[in-house]
């Protein structure tokens, strides 16, 4: 799934009265997404920490525990904290808007409200979302390949460092059929290592949509020859 493809996606929606529930539900299930309900508060921080839902549509006014406490809650929990969370509520102060954001919401959408503006706004963030998924996966298979890179280029600088050494040791007299060895293994293992950071600086390329083909004729013959 790319960053802009938004189905399958996973939406939580917390209201107390089962029409609005309902209502959105059958709004945003025309888009393809795995929707889960909540009719209060502590039913939202449980059902928001087994189903990790992408996305949480919040009502502010709730028995028990209001949508501003819920927030809060979810926002101090690590399983929960980083789902971001739209606040959708008939209150429409700015005093109640600016304190939805400052509890840490994306957005505020004001009851009633338009189907197409919540369609769009939903789609919106999920997709900011799924770009964000995407960045982390992207940063751990960095982080993967920097490690493997790392073991891969350790050992053939290694064997490099050692010829040098014998090469450089005033104590040592190599025969001139060692000291060409060690020169020529030096320059074979740096060519190497010159291959494998070309390779990483070609995925980089490739991976950031940079690289650029050039088309050229070539000799079938020569190239089979060649290798």
């Amino acid at each position: 799934m790319t960053w802009q493809d938004t189905s399958g996606m996973k939406v939580l929606l917390v209201d107390d009265t089962p029409a609005n529930l309902d209502v959105l539900n059958k709004t945003l299930s025309e888009e393809n997404y795995e929707i889960a309900l909540a009719s209060n508060g502590k039913q939202a921080l449980k059902t928001a920490e087994y189903f990790q839902p992408d996305l949480i549509m919040l009502d502010i006014m709730m028995p028990d525990m209001d949508g501003y406490e819920t927030s809060e809650k979810l926002k101090n929990n690590l399983k929960t904290q980083d789902i971001p969370i739209i606040f959708i509520t008939a209150r429409s102060s700015l005093d109640d808007i600016v304190k939805g954001f400052d509890m840490g919401c994306v957005d505020y959408i004001v009851k009633p409200f338009q189907q197409t503006e919540v369609m769009a706004r939903v789609r919106t963030h999920l997709q900011l979302q799924a770009a964000k998924q995407s960045l982390i996966q992207l940063n751990q298979q960095k982080k993967r390949l920097l490690g493997i890179a790392a073991h891969d280029i350790r050992g053939p600088l290694s064997g490099i460092l050692a010829n040098l050494e014998l090469l450089h040791d005033p104590d040592l007299h190599l025969p001139d059929g060692q000291q060409s060895e060690c020169i020529q293994t030096a320059y074979t293992t740096t060519n190497q290592l010159l291959t494998l950071v070309n390779d990483l600086l070609d995925a980089s390329v490739i991976e950031t949509g940079e690289l650029r083909l050039q088309m050229t004729e070539e000799n079938l013959k020569d190239i089979l020859v060649h290798r």
